[in-house]
């Protein structure tokens, strides 16, 4: 595959990505406003299903027909581009300009179509290849960035982990599990690199709690809600 058709595929995907973060963000604001005004009305476990939804509009490719104007406006998102209509333009250009005898209309014609392909070029340069270019550059780098730094986090936690008692603190996290109706297993890690309360994992997900936090009442602080 050559560099353009490469680059012309990243365009595709770029744009498709594009389109699926709009309907996502979408999603979000109405589980949002859901959320503000009937948060009381929903368990929690249709509280992360409609977070789940969010995921869903983020990760799944297709999607249903919808009658909302919006999202009707963003799906042609998809299909910016101006390369077909670009290479069209040019392939007309250049059979016009195969003529022998132009007549002063055919010129001005000619000279109409020039311009039009090479307004085509610039928009094709900047939405088909320097922007999608762009992005996928700014995908490597944040993604060799965030992998270094999830390393560096889990080696500096691993670093400071403690060795008290974990009892009470599991017998904590039990009654929580079973309050939300959740079977997912948890790790508590006591540490002292993470100095606030934190969740780190998606697959094997880790409870971080500081080290102080041995210094209060447990029971006094922890609670399901």
């Amino acid at each position: 595959m050559g560099v353009l058709s490469t680059v012309h595929v990243l365009a595709f995907v770029f744009y498709k990505l594009f389109y699926m973060s709009i309907t996502a963000l979408a999603v979000g604001v109405i589980v949002i406003l859901i959320r503000r005004f009937a948060d009381n009305w929903f368990s929690p476990f249709w509280k992360y299903a409609m977070w789940g939804l969010v995921l869903a509009a983020l990760v799944l490719p297709w999607r249903p027909s919808s009658q909302f104007a919006v999202l009707n406006t963003t799906e042609k998102v998809r299909d910016i581009s101006f390369r077909d209509q670009f290479q069209q333009t040019r392939t007309e250009y250049t059979a016009m300009k195969q003529y022998e005898k132009l007549t002063p209309e055919q010129t001005q014609e000619i000279e109409i179509v020039k311009s039009e392909v090479e307004s085509l070029h610039i928009k094709s340069l900047i939405f088909d290849i320097i922007i999608p270019g762009l992005w996928f550059l700014g995908v490597i780098v944040i993604g060799v960035f965030m992998l270094f730094t999830a390393m560096r986090l889990r080696k500096n936690i691993n670093n400071t982990k403690s060795d008290v008692d974990m009892r009470r603190y599991l017998n904590a996290l039990e009654r929580c599990r079973k309050k939300i109706g959740t079977r997912r297993h948890v790790r508590i890690v006591l540490q002292n690199y993470v100095k606030t309360p934190a969740v780190l994992g998606l697959f094997h997900s880790q409870i971080m709690m500081p080290e102080y936090m041995e210094n209060f009442y447990f029971s006094s602080i922890v609670d399901c809600y």
